[in-house]
């Protein structure tokens, strides 16, 4: 229960939020790579910077991962972490309610605009990809046997699906610990 203060990083910070103000003023995605050695406060600094935007604007969508050494083999770790702290799952979710979990998680961020992917097709194949299990799915009946062709239209859907919360306010993922991401998740 006690509250730390970041101190140190203040030159850090202000470099995160001129990029984050630059990717606001310019409309474009951009990728920004935080080094240094072991024990500085990568993460930390991550996290109060992630705090200060999801403070200072109630629009923008923070999703956060982390990457584990344990964890580098296992295909998409970073992206099954990542939805899962957004919908709030459990791996102890009954298979019921992991479902509702991320069919209510991705129509919160699906937004009503129609097109030609729907928001339960983008749960099955979102779900299929980090755990989430559909049984007798239509969407991914097709992709049965294809597990090279479901892993693109799961991109596809994660694609559109980041578009279209990116309609709503800014969005920003974190992903800490790359250097032990697995070679799907990357």
């Amino acid at each position: 229960g006690v509250e730390t203060i970041l101190v140190g990083r203040d030159s850090e910070m202000e470099q995160l939020r001129a990029v984050y103000q630059e990717v606001l003023d310019s409309g474009s995605p951009r990728l920004v790579l935080v080094t240094g050695n072991v024990g500085v406060g990568k993460s930390r600094l991550l996290f109060e910077f992630a705090g200060q935007l999801e403070t200072e604007n109630p629009l923008v969508t923070v999703m956060s991962s982390r990457a584990l050494n344990q964890t580098s083999r296992v295909p998409y770790y970073l992206w099954k972490e990542l939805w899962s702290n957004r919908f709030e799952l459990n791996d102890d979710d009954p298979p019921e309610d992991a479902r509702n979990k991320t069919i209510d998680g991705i129509r919160t961020l699906w937004g009503r605009t129609l097109g030609e992917i729907t928001a339960v097709e983008a749960s099955h194949f979102l779900g299929s990809l980090i755990g989430v299990s559909w049984d007798k799915s239509p969407y991914m009946t097709e992709f049965e046997d294809n597990v090279k062709g479901r892993t693109r239209r799961t991109y596809k859907m994660v694609a559109e699906l980041l578009f279209r919360a990116s309609r709503r306010g800014p969005v920003v993922l974190i992903m800490d610990d790359l250097q032990w991401a697995d070679q799907g998740s990357l």
